[in-house]
């Protein structure tokens, strides 16, 4: 998830409309969010529990469709512009974290099988539903859905040195 924050709603309804006109979201971020903690990374926010959210923000961001640039969202920290993409998905680092995993602590590994077995994960339905198998949690898309990039999460324990 990434967002531009801005001072007014004027300014974040330009942004939005800039970026539907090709302009680089990351590009815009970078150049005019007030929020310079995410505006280095082009306004990623990066994986963040919906809790951590104001209320507003998350009911855009939980409804926005993916790759689409939200209408301005006002917040107590100003006005955002919302974007929701999956830009990695997790089945291309899942491989080579539990591999470094098991390497560094076949005890760490157990505990995290154990551990995503079960965890309890709510999915929004837009994107499936969680599921459990051999010790791996993934999300499995609803039926019928076209194949759209899908995240893992797993919480792991710190590995003993």
């Amino acid at each position: 998830m990434s967002h531009i924050l801005v001072p007014s709603q004027q300014l974040a309804a330009g942004l939005a409309a800039q970026t539907r006109a090709g302009t680089s979201f990351e590009t815009l971020a970078s150049q005019q969010s007030t929020d310079r903690s995410s505006a280095i990374d082009g306004g990623a926010l990066g994986c963040i529990d919906g809790q951590q959210l104001e209320p507003q923000f998350q009911q855009a961001a939980s409804t926005l469709p993916l790759n689409q640039v939200s209408a301005p969202v006002q917040t107590q920290f100003g006005w955002h512009v919302i974007l929701v993409r999956d830009s990695i998905p997790f089945e291309l680092l899942e491989g080579p974290l539990r591999q470094r995993l098991e390497q560094q602590s076949p005890e760490a590994q157990r505990q995290l099988d154990a551990l995503v077995a079960r965890a309890d994960v709510d999915v929004d339905p837009r994107y499936g539903r969680w599921v459990v198998r051999g010790g791996r949690g993934s999300v499995v898309p609803p039926p019928g859905a076209p194949r759209q990039p899908t995240a893992t999460t797993t919480t792991a324990p710190e590995p003993v040195p």
